[in-house]
């Protein structure tokens, strides 16, 4: 149990300092102003274009009216843009802008460097290792929300 312990420490202390390194996408959205939930807002609209605000509030684990609060300040920004839904009146679609499909782009790009720079210190062995162990203990926590959600 104290090599567990351990290997929870040193494995929150590695991500802390991956985020310090910018693997993420921080370093993007410093000169954009943008917060994390921001950038996870926009980042979601441009996986699927088209995207109502309420099923945009369940993919996130939101609130309706969190992600409306949200979308709000980024409209007025110029990051999105609502378009009425021709399938139901009530309701609109959200696009990204061009300024905002751009900077999702430059934030991919980034992160597609940083991504090379880490493995670039492993052999394609390792690298293979890594992906494989980290696909596996991800796809545990993805099984344990979903017995969550059921």
């Amino acid at each position: 149990m104290a090599s567990q312990t351990t290997s929870l420490e040193l494995l929150h202390a590695l991500f802390e300092r991956l985020e310090r390194l910018g693997v993420g996408a921080k370093a993007p959205i410093k000169d954009m102003q943008l917060s994390l939930p921001q950038l996870g807002f926009l980042l979601a609209v441009r996986r699927m274009p088209g995207i109502r605000v309420n099923e945009l509030a369940h993919l996130l684990e939101l609130s309706a009216p969190t992600v409306s609060v949200g979308l709000r300040k980024l409209e007025e920004d110029g990051w999105v843009r609502r378009e009425p839904d021709p399938d139901d009146k009530r309701s609109s679609r959200l696009f990204l802008t061009d300024k905002a499909a751009n900077f999702a782009k430059r934030v991919q790009e980034f992160q597609r460097k940083q991504t090379r720079v880490f493995l670039s210190g492993l052999n394609e062995q390792e690298q293979s290792q890594l992906v494989h162990l980290l696909n596996k203990a991800i796809t545990r926590l993805e099984e344990q929300a979903k017995t969550k959600e059921t």
